[in-house]
Order: structure tokens, then sequence, then C-alpha cells
């Protein structure tokens, strides 16, 4: 049986019929990734190909990319490594999420973000402590990406891009360290915990002092150990936090550590004194044990964003000059073909060329049903084949992908910070800073008034009152509710818009493919002209040729003209002018009855239809009217009823005619409704909603309603509406099911009442402990065992929403804390 090869880089084996290879030295060498590839010839680009001779190993896969020889050989500034994980934004932005390690605690972040944030060409930069991911905004011009890694390696933080693959890897790496830190800890407790016990039943005197020392200098040594091996995450958090001058929650932790250990040493040494070995230990293994446990919780509350990453397939079939070839699918690139099998997951976005099939999009959009896919129809990247072959033809790969655009927009979402989580932040960095006063304060008193307790008493100061807690208490929840929505269908592109919908009194509607489906269907057409009506069909389809807005689906479709000097005029029609060799040649309008110069018709009951008119005028002549039927959208009536029930006002704001707006409202059973708005209209009707002390949430999804959606307080926009309206939008419905709205607002009542749970049992613990602590009530056990588990419970508790387990809302609680933040 032939052996499989083994990668030049990093010795892994080489997938079976996969061709990556790269002449090294006029030798064709085989490489296990484009990642391994691309890394040796970064390396043999920059001259530094001894790299490869003088090795003494094998080089670390693509998760541990970059040797410290290549640091300046700007890898990441490649683009065809970059269109992995870099997006443009407009303007000449660049996005992409960082995936950072060692960061432990809100001062981790402030200091992550102040520093990084302000260097030339870094547009913005915030950081989520729940998943341990930023999300990095710069302008490629002033600044490359590899120099924004290289400054977070100057400060103390390692960072790469955020790929999946990557992510998992260093998941295991971190689980591994932790674990085998953990035991190494326990296993040091154990052993000078025996010879403690020892001392301690023997009393004050009572052990003879040669075995007492030698248990002394064997737990020095167990001590030792443990705290160099097991506490190296404390000391290395300290360390760092100390050479930029800011105190961060590792601190505090470092000083007891290797103050209670340089005492202890102290005291050997003297042969006297009481030691405190065991109190190292301890403190370690506990606080081990609780970073690993918050960690495993912080890990499920951003499962969401783990899922879509797990969703891309690794590799792909593709198919050149008819040939089948297997791929890594992070090297095909737009216009490739590629075969998908059924139980296969579709490599990237594209558009169907040979076959039928039905896909699940279930994990992408919510929605539960297959749909089938036949030539010409776009799939996602990521969704799942469930009958029969499919061939593609790729459009979009990596970071411009549907599944790599919702990933930035979670993880942007979930780095961002509501108002509540930066005052959170900025009292943990100042809290850090008084434990550290108030415990130098313990140790002169209790130094005075009863020596041998001094140290103990500092410890637990220390330990105790760290607040990590009051750090994790929003970010844990916003991570846990939006990874929740985002299962359900609904992307949260701002967490902070989810602390403004638990008060929102008021939503507004617009109705053409928000209520309505948005695929209107022509019901009839009169001429009023010279025109006959395949005439009046092909100029209409001449002036909606490209046009965005459903209305113009139901007009486009007879693409015979050509019409010149095409002008749209939002929320009232299109303007253009079609040539003589047209058969019909002149200045044209079509739209609403006020664009177009033409009375709308009077009726005695302007809803009977529920239609729509739109008007077609030559040269100022009215010369057709159409009626258009677009029919309510599913879940409409549940939508209204849903928030009706849960005490919010509901108006619908249009720009189509009355009767097909009046149609509508009685079958939704709304009294609050406004037709013919143009922008502007539906502008200054919010703009009066809110002057009245309203909280406001919009609901749209078309160019049109991108100004309104903008103005909104909460602005909420449709998954298949225009690219500009989802641009406005601080929550988007991927389905469009806009029965969902009831369970968005239930969910952003309860985040509030979470919030406010987690951050008054977080303040309330600091406050208790630390008068504890500091009369020396509370023993150093005790607090090596509250603090970790202070911050377990309020991740825990923030777990409840990514269940979606009912909490109850109490408006009337806490309110003094989002009041005076």
């Amino acid at each position: 049986m032939t052996q499989p090869q083994s990668c030049f880089h990093c010795g892994e084996p080489v997938p079976t019929g996969l061709d990556c290879v790269l002449s090294v030295e006029d030798r064709q060498e085989p490489f296990c990734c484009l990642g391994c590839r691309g890394v040796c010839e970064a390396i043999l680009d920059a001259g530094l190909g001894a790299y490869y001779r003088a090795r003494s190993g094998l080089s670390a896969r693509i998760g541990d990319l970059v040797p410290d020889c290549l640091q300046a050989a700007e890898l990441y500034d490649r683009p065809e490594l970059q269109q992995r994980f870099v997006a443009e934004t407009g303007e000449g932005l660049r996005e992409t999420t960082l995936l950072l390690s060692d960061v432990t605690c809100a001062a981790c972040v402030w200091l992550l973000e102040r520093h990084v944030g302000v260097m030339p060409g870094v547009s913005s930069f915030s950081v989520n402590l729940t998943s341990g991911r930023g999300h990095l905004v710069w302008l490629p011009d002033q600044i490359s990406l590899s120099r924004v890694l290289l400054e977070l390696q100057r400060i103390g933080f390692v960072a790469r891009p955020y790929e999946p693959g990557l992510r998992a890897a260093a998941l295991a790496r971190e689980r591994k360290s932790a674990l085998m830190r953990i035991g190494v800890a326990g296993f040091g407790t154990m052993q000078v915990m025996m010879l403690a016990v020892g001392e301690y039943l023997a009393g004050p005197g009572g052990m003879d002092a040669t075995l007492a020392g030698f248990f002394n200098r064997v737990s020095l040594l167990l001590a030792g150990v443990v705290l160099c091996y097991a506490g190296q995450p404390f000391l290395t958090g300290a360390w760092r936090s100390l050479r930029r001058g800011w105190a961060v929650m590792d601190l505090p932790v470092a000083v007891a550590l290797v103050g209670a250990y340089a005492i202890s040493f102290w005291h050997v040494t003297r042969g006297q004194g009481p030691v405190y070995f065991d109190s190292v230990v301890m403190f370690i293994f506990f606080l081990s044990l609780g970073r690993y446990a918050e960690a495993a919780a912080r890990r499920r509350a951003s499962a969401a964003v783990e899922r879509l990453a797990g969703l891309e397939p690794e590799r792909a079939e593709r198919i050149r000059d008819g040939l089948a070839e297997t791929v890594l699918s992070m090297e095909l690139q737009p216009g490739d073909r590629v075969r998908v099998r059924p139980g296969q997951r579709i490599p990237a976005d594209g558009r169907v060329v040979a076959g039928r099939s039905a896909v699940d999009e279930s994990l992408l959009t919510g929605e539960s049903r297959p749909v089938v896919k036949r030539p010409g129809d776009p799939v996602i990247g990521g969704a799942y084949n469930r009958e029969s072959p499919l061939e593609l033809e790729v459009e979009r790969v990596g970071a411009a992908s549907v599944l790599g655009g919702i990933r930035r927009m979670l993880d942007a979402a979930q780095s961002e910070k509501p108002r509540v989580a930066r005052v959170a932040d900025r009292i943990a960095a100042i809290f850090i800073v008084v434990v550290l006063l108030v415990s130098a304060g313990a140790a002169v008193y209790w130094w005075q008034v009863e020596p041998e307790r001094a140290v103990s008493v500092v410890l637990a100061v220390l330990v105790a009152s760290c607040p990590c807690a009051l750090a994790l208490a929003t970010p844990a929840a916003l991570t846990a509710v939006t990874s929740r929505l985002l299962q359900q269908g609904v992307l949260v592109t701002r967490t902070a818009a989810l602390e403004t919908l638990a008060g929102v009194e008021q939503f507004l509607f617009d109705k053409t493919g928000t209520l309505t489906m948005g695929r209107p269907r022509l019901a009839g057409v009169t001429c009023h002209g010279d025109l006959t009506e395949p005439q009046v069909m092909a100029v209409a389809g001449a002036l909606e040729q490209g046009s965005e807005h459903p209305l113009a689906t139901a007009l486009a479709a007879d693409g015979s003209l050509r019409a010149t000097a095409l002008e749209n005029h939002p929320g009232a029609g299109v303007e253009g002018r079609l040539a003589v060799d047209s058969g019909c040649p002149g200045l044209y309008r079509l739209g609403r009855a006020g664009f177009c110069g033409v009375a709308e018709p009077t009726e005695s009951d302007p809803g009977k239809d529920g239609a729509t008119r739109v008007y077609l005028v030559r040269d100022g002549l009215l010369q057709a009217e159409f009626r258009l039927i677009d029919p309510p959208r599913p879940g409409a009536v549940a939508a209204v009823q849903g928030l009706r029930d849960r005490g919010v006002t509901i108006a619908i704001l249009s720009g189509d005619g009355a009767g097909a707006v009046l149609m509508l409202a009685r079958r939704l059973g709304l009294t609050q409704f406004e037709s013919g708005l143009s922008p502007a209209d539906k502008l200054e009707r919010l703009s009066l909603a809110q002057a009245d002390g309203q909280r406001v949430a919009m609901v749209g999804d078309g160019i049109n309603d991108a100004p309104v959606l903008a103005a909104a307080d909460v602005a909420i926009a449709m998954g298949g509406g225009t690219l500009l309206a989802q641009r406005s939008a601080d929550l988007i419905l991927l389905e469009n099911r806009i029965d969902l709205l009831p369970e968005v607002l239930q969910a952003a009542g309860r985040l509030r009442w979470i919030v406010r749970q987690n951050l008054v049992w977080a303040v309330s613990y600091n406050l208790a402990v630390l008068p504890l602590a500091v009369s020396g009530v509370l023993a150093p056990w005790m607090a090596a065992i509250g603090m970790p588990l202070s911050s377990l419970l309020v991740v825990l508790n923030a777990l409840r929403l990514a269940r979606g387990a009912r909490a109850e809302e109490h408006p009337e609680a806490s309110e003094w804390i989002f009041s005076t933040s």
C-alpha cells in the first residue's frame, strides 16, 4: 500500500488526490494545503530559504503560521490569502475578524481597543471578550494588516485572521493546554496539601524542626513548578499589563501568587516564619479550573458563529476540461465549475448550471424547508445538497460570500459594545486599581495589628475582589442572544440596538416587500392614449429595466425596447426617453399619479380591489394605467397580533395608492396607516413620533426605505431587500419572516433583564466580598473558589438566552443601572 506523502512545511499527510506543489531548490515539494504552500513561498520570496535547511524539526501548521524570521515578510498582505478573510466595505476600507489569544478581562479589551484603535489608518477595532475575537476596519493605503498584527504581538497578544479551521485547531490547543495546567495544579495541590496537613495536625511547635524544614523545601519546589507552569497565564497577563502601564485582572492575582511565594521562600531560607505554599497552589488550581469552566460556557454562548464556520466544506470537486479534481475550497476562484454530490455542502456562492436538487439552507436563513434549485438559480455556500448532483459556477468565495458576510456582520455585532457594557468596562478597570490600593492598606493595617494574618488577608483581598463577573455581565448575554436569534433566522448587525428595542413603543412598516410578498402581478392594463397594450408594456419594460423596486418586476418583463436618459425619482417613479426608431418616441414618465401629473380616480371605496395603480404618460399625456396586486406576506397577521400583545402600536407608511394600503390595513386589522408617502414624508412621520418622546422601530426593504431606516431608533430590514436597506439596518430578517418580530422583541426584553441580573449580581458580589476579605473573615481558599464561581454564574445565567429559556421581565427592577449609565 502506497504511503501518503508528507507536507514539506508541516509534515502532515497530503490529502489523496490533492495537487498542491511548489518548486523548492529545483525540487517539486508537496504541501497539505494552500496555507502551508503560501508560507513556504513567502519564506522563499523573502530570501530565507535557509530556514528549511537549518530547522531542527518540522514547521507548525498554518495555525502557527509565521515563524519569527518571517514577521516582516507581510504574509497576510498577500491578495491570494486575503480573499479568504478580508472584505471590502466601501470608501476604500477593508474589514476582517481577528482571532486573539490571552484576552482574559475587560482591561485586556480596553488596552487592545485603545492601542490599536488610535493607530494611523485604523478606522475601528472592537473586541468581544466572550468569543475572543476582534473586528478590525482599516485603510489599506495607510496601514497594512501585517503591521496591525505585529503591533498586537508587540504588546503581548498573538492575533491571526479568523478562519474556521484555525479556530477549531486553536480551541483544541487551548483546551489541551488548559487541561494540562489544571492537571499539574491539581497534582501539586494534592502533594503540597498532604505535607501541610501534617503541620496543621501537629500544631505550632509540634513537628520536629528538621522534618518541618524538609516538608517546606519540598513544598517550595512543588509550588514553584505549579506557579511557573500552571500559573503562567496569570503571570504573563500581569507582566504584559505592567509593560503597557495598565492594570488588568491578572495583575492582582499575580501579585497575590508571587507575593505569597516570595514571602514563603524568604521564610524557608531563614528557617522560621509561616509559609503559604498551600495557598499558592490551591489558588492556581481553583482559578484555573474556574477559568476553564468559564471559557467552556463562553464558547457555548458564541456557538452560532462556530456552527456557521462548520458549514464550509474543507474540499471541493472542481471540473476543468471535463475532468474532476479534488481541491481545497479555499482555492476556488470565481468562474470555476464545481460538482456537489448529494449529502455534501456547497463550497462557495454560485449559480446552478446543470442538475436539479433540493437544497437545505436552514442553518443560514432559518428556513426549515429545502428549496428546489434548477439551472440559473443562485445557491449559497454552506447550504446542504439533499437529493441529486448539482454543477455550479462559482461567483463569490471567502469573505465576499454570503456566509462570510453573515459571519463578519455577526462578529462585528458581538464585538460592538452598548452603553451599559462600556460603563461596566470602565468601572471594572478602575476597580482593579482600587483593589490594589485596598490590599496595600489592608497589609499595612494587619501588619501592625496581627502580623501573622497580614499575608492571608492580602491574598484574600487580591483574589476575591477581581471584577471578572462585572466585565462578563453584558458581553456574555449579548453573545448568547445574538447566537440564538441567528439560529432563528435573524441577523443582529448592531447589538446596541437590542438595548433600544426592548423599550420600543411603536413599529412602523413599509408595505411593498415588507408586509406584502414584494412580488406583485399585473392584474390589468387600461390604455388611454394612442398606444396599444403591447406598446405600453414595451415602454414600461424599457423604463423599468435595472430597477430594484418590487413593482418594477411586474412591468419589466418586456425587454424589446431600450430607454435613454433614465432618471429615477425615489418614491415617485422613473423618467426616460425613447428614440424615434422605437416606434413610440417621446419623453415618458412611469409612476405615481402625482408624479405623472394625473388625478387618481375617486372611488366610493378606494380599497375595494386592493390594487396599486401605476400610470404611464408621454409628453404629459396619459397613455396607460396599470393595476398591480401584491398579496400579503405569510405571517403578517401573526406579527401584527404578536406585537400588539406586547403593547406596541403599529402603523403602515407606504408610497402606494390609498386603495392598496387600505385593503392591506383591513386584512391586518390596522387603523393607523398612510398612503402616497415619499421617502421624505416617511422620514417626517418618523421624526414627529420621535419628537413625542416615542422610541420607534422601522421595518422596510427597499432603497426608498433607507433614509427612514437610518433615522429610526431601531432599523429592521428584510433579507430579500436591497443592499442599501440592509446597510442601514440593525437587524436583518434573513428569511423575510416578519412573524419572528414578536420573538425578537421578547428576546430584547429578556436580554435587558438578564443583563440587569448579571450586573446587580456582579456589583453586589464585589461590594460584599471586599469588606469580608479586608476584615479577615474571608479565608484565602474561599476567595480562590468564590471569584471564578461568580464569573461562571454570570456566564451560565447568560446561557439561558442561548437556550431560549423564558425569563420574566421586570421593568421596574434595577432601572438605575440603565438610567445612570
